[in-house]
């Protein structure tokens, strides 16, 4: 029941969310209208800048080769993102990629599968329906990604904001060789590590639950 249940929520934010586009876009255009006097020369001039940089930005720059284009991007976070609500549909992921045909959304399907980032396998509720899943490994590149856009956008709303950002007591993370952690918990950890450079043995490192 909850994996149907998860099924169909994630078919829906994929039908829904091109039809309410549109109209979130609008409201929204409409709010920051009314917002417009808040933002001065330079913060506007800042905002254009850095997005024109994340038009360029070289997202999983060494996942594949050559490096992967806005249609693979779209593949892997999306693959990534519906994992969570029981994983989408070949037939779906088709339709996010952005491209033209369907021959060639095939194409990035299978060079996504041969470099290792995700898997594909039938449905349990329905044979005929292929679902996609991430690898470990677009895991780890999916949420590098997302932990340096983060850091990316924490120091530019830093400077937009006079006073810069206030201080909310949230983690600050950091990107650590076995995955994210915080600066608390490396902290700790390196602290641990001074106390027990006598003791034999590594501390174990839990695993990330996968998909059977």
């Amino acid at each position: 029941m909850a994996r149907n249940f998860a099924q169909t929520l994630g078919q829906v934010l994929v039908s829904d969310s091109l039809e309410t586009q549109g109209e979130e876009r609008a409201a929204e255009k409409a709010r920051i209208e009314k917002q417009k006097h808040k933002l001065n020369g330079v913060q506007y001039l800042m905002l254009a800048a850095r997005l024109i940089k994340d038009f360029d930005y070289p997202w999983f720059e060494s996942a594949t080769n050559p490096r992967p284009d806005q249609h693979m991007v779209r593949l892997l976070f999306n693959t990534y993102f519906f994992e969570m609500f029981g994983c989408i549909s070949k037939k779906d992921a088709w339709q996010l990629i952005g491209v033209a045909d369907i021959k060639t959304a095939r194409k990035y399907v299978q060079r996504a599968e041969e470099a290792g980032l995700i898997e594909s396998f039938r449905s349990d509720e329905d044979k005929r329906v292929e679902l996609l899943a991430p690898t470990a490994r677009l895991r780890d590149l999916v949420e590098t990604e997302l932990l340096l856009m983060s850091d990316r956008l924490r120091r530019l709303m830093g400077k937009l904001l006079k006073d810069g950002l206030p201080e909310t007591g949230a983690p600050v993370l950091l990107l650590a060789e076995h995955g994210p952690t915080t600066k608390q918990e490396a902290d700790t950890s390196a602290t641990g590590k001074r106390a027990s450079s006598g003791r034999k043995g590594k501390q174990k490192i839990p695993k990330r639950a996968v998909r059977k």
